[in-house]
């Protein structure tokens, strides 16, 4: 399969070349939203990978195509989220 990653320099290219059918990921300071939080809600948010946000909230079968390939899991390498609790 060939590599269909490329980085673009803005999202108005992307649009030109994709018509939306690409992923958009913006640079995030994991660290200073931590921080942020703290400080504006008092409260503890985890910076966690993709991988591991997907295997504690999701369902194997939300994102596992017929070969057993789970993009969810498998394309998302260097993407993380900010969770935090609620009440």
């Amino acid at each position: 399969m060939k590599n269909l990653t490329s980085t673009l320099t803005s999202w108005s290219e992307e649009k030109q070349r994709f018509y939306s059918k690409a992923d958009i990921f913006f640079p995030t300071d994991f660290h200073l939203l931590q921080h942020m939080y703290w400080k504006a809600c008092g409260k503890k948010g985890e910076t966690v990978k993709t991988h591991t946000f997907v295997e504690n909230f999701s369902k194997d079968e939300w994102g596992l195509t017929k070969s057993g390939y789970n993009p969810l899991k498998e394309d998302f390498m260097n993407t993380s989220f900010f969770v935090t609790k609620s009440k």
